[in-house]
């Protein structure tokens, strides 16, 4: 009967440090605050990324012949290039945070549908229309 009761007792014993260690342990960080000047360095990004494509855009009017069916593919580019343009300039010049988060988002997604547009008339022809 006795071991029993020791056993028991150090079961109870190995269960409390556990809860202890548990409750006590590192807890997960949260989630970053994000702050305007996170925003407007990643803006900075988006406007490296902006010239990158239009530069591209540049290389890829040498490439497709006027008149092509591509090249309305690149026109397209252009007006999301110019949309994004836009959005970055309405962000430099924001001072509220949800604003600027919401600009930066629509500029990242005409940034991504350009560099499709351009992928399409510069890629492979499988990848074409």
């Amino acid at each position: 009967m006795k071991t029993r009761v020791v056993i028991w007792t150090i079961v109870v014993i190995a269960v409390l440090i556990g809860v202890v260690v548990i409750a006590t342990g590192k807890k997960p960080a949260s989630a970053p605050q994000v702050t305007l000047e996170a925003i407007r360095k990643e803006a900075a990004e988006a406007e490296t990324q902006l010239n990158r494509l239009a530069d591209r855009a540049v290389e890829a009017r040498k490439v497709v012949a006027a008149g092509d069916t591509l090249e309305d593919s690149l026109q397209v580019a252009d007006k999301l290039l110019a949309l994004a343009r836009e959005k970055l300039e309405q962000l430099r010049a924001s001072e509220e945070l949800k604003r600027a988060e919401q600009l930066l988002t629509e500029c990242r997604q005409h940034l991504r549908s350009a560099r499709r547009a351009i992928e399409v008339a510069t890629g492979p022809k499988s990848r074409r229309f």
